[in-house]
């Protein structure tokens, strides 16, 4: 299918996660022109000036409330946003949930973008509110994946469901090292947590796929587990809004 024009060939796109919204504006040439992320609580004014008419793709996992949200923003600046669905087959991989639409659009844009990335099996570790892993196999069938908390969701969960575990975000850093102090245990603690899961899901990977499996980190923490982990890994910061060429060209 054939690119859709929009005014002056620009293109917004935009992934909605639980909190924040992540924004780029590609050019012709598909290279991005502007970037910037917010807290979309607020509503979604800190979005960029488009064109009336442009085309804006979008994945959102906030729920639908928060996309209504979005498109009356568009709408009043002469917007029709176009968001992402999961389904059954796109760009040459296979969804094997029973029931397609369950399967996070995130996740799917992810699996979807490492898989042309790579032309071959991959591996996705996206460290966001939640950690998300998901395997395409070189024949682009997608295999599955693991999801479990981030390290927000992790902290909250501790204040929440303990009495004497109390600390605040002051002093918090990504050290895999023993704590001397509540912060440093939490911090050691919860870094520890995401650097394993993701340990496991790479041997699993290797296990299931071979050593020529591509891992791919993406996500807001990317960089907080990378340089713990012991395997060659391939870093790209957008690679769900890299999923919404394919998904929606």
């Amino acid at each position: 299918m054939a690119n859709k024009q929009t005014p002056g060939g620009l293109i917004l796109e935009c992934d909605i996660g639980n909190s924040r919204c992540k924004w780029r504006v590609l050019g012709r040439d598909g290279g991005t022109r502007d970037s910037g992320a917010f807290f979309h609580r607020g509503g979604f004014k800190p979005l960029p000036q488009m064109s009336p008419g442009s085309r804006v793709r979008i994945a959102n996992v906030a729920g639908e409330a928060i996309a209504e949200s979005c498109r009356e923003h568009m709408a009043g600046l002469g917007l029709l946003p176009e968001f992402a669905r999961s389904c059954g087959a796109a760009a040459g991989v296979v969804n094997t949930y029973e029931d397609v639409s369950r399967l996070g659009v995130d996740r799917w844009l992810a699996a979807i973008a490492a898989f042309k990335h790579c032309q071959g099996p991959a591996l996705v570790i996206d460290v966001g509110s939640a950690l998300n892993v998901e395997l395409v196999s070189g024949e682009g069938t997608y295999l599955g994946g693991f999801i479990a908390p981030g390290a927000e969701l992790m902290k909250r969960a501790l204040l929440a469901d303990t009495s004497l575990v109390r600390f605040d975000s002051i002093g918090f850093s990504e050290q895999l090292a023993f704590g001397q102090s509540t912060v440093a245990a939490v911090s050691g603690g919860i870094s520890a947590a995401l650097v394993g899961m993701s340990q496991v899901a790479i041997a699993q990977g290797r296990r299931r796929l071979g050593d020529g499996v591509t891992i791919f980190v993406t996500g807001g923490g990317a960089n907080d587990i990378v340089p713990h982990l012991s395997a060659t890994v391939v870093a790209v910061p957008d690679l769900v809004m890299d999923g919404l060429r394919w998904l929606l060209p």
